[in-house]
């Protein structure tokens, strides 16, 4: 049990709060004039937060902004952070606001915290990869199959490549 409990909480003794306290230390945080992130304290750390609010569970960060913010004003607007730290669990409401899926993607984007091209974990290609790619079969080197296999990746993914889509 200690083990799931560090695992899942980041402590052997941690465990589950006191019904509504992590709602309540949201609350405390309206208003506030501290200019740094300020971690979701409940859980391990560097973990985002979840919690229920209204019933209904969600993100920490969106329980933040509804409270501080209000409701969102369209549906499918998500909480982002102006810091770029929200992966980090950040619920400093001075750093959350709404935005559209694809503001808070372009945010991340320009934060440096997306997870696209070969930072992606499943990523199999580099980028260098790929650019060894584009000049063998520039060169006709070697068959599109064959380049695949040298690669690790499936003919489509070469064919990807050379045509642009990947």
């Amino acid at each position: 049990m200690h083990n799931h409990r560090f695992m899942r909480h980041g402590s052997p003794t941690g465990g589950g709060t006191f019904y509504g306290e992590n709602i309540r230390f949201l609350e405390s945080l309206v208003g506030t004039t501290e200019t740094k992130c300020i971690p979701w304290p409940f859980g391990s750390s560097a973990k985002r937060g979840y919690v229920t609010l209204d019933g209904v569970e969600g993100t920490a960060a969106r329980a933040m902004c509804t409270i501080a913010k209000g409701k969102p004003p369209s549906p499918g607007m998500e909480a982002a952070h102006t810091c770029g730290n929200g992966h980090h669990g950040c619920v400093n409401p001075n750093h959350i606001y709404w935005a559209t899926h694809a503001e808070n993607h372009r945010d991340m984007v320009n934060h440096g915290v997306n997870q696209l091209g070969e930072r992606h974990g499943m990523s199999k290609l580099t980028e260098a990869d790929v650019r060894q790619i584009k000049k063998m079969i520039a060169a006709r080197e070697l068959r599109r199959v064959d380049i695949g296999a040298k690669f690790g990746v499936s003919r489509q993914a070469i064919n990807d490549i050379a045509s642009g889509k990947n």
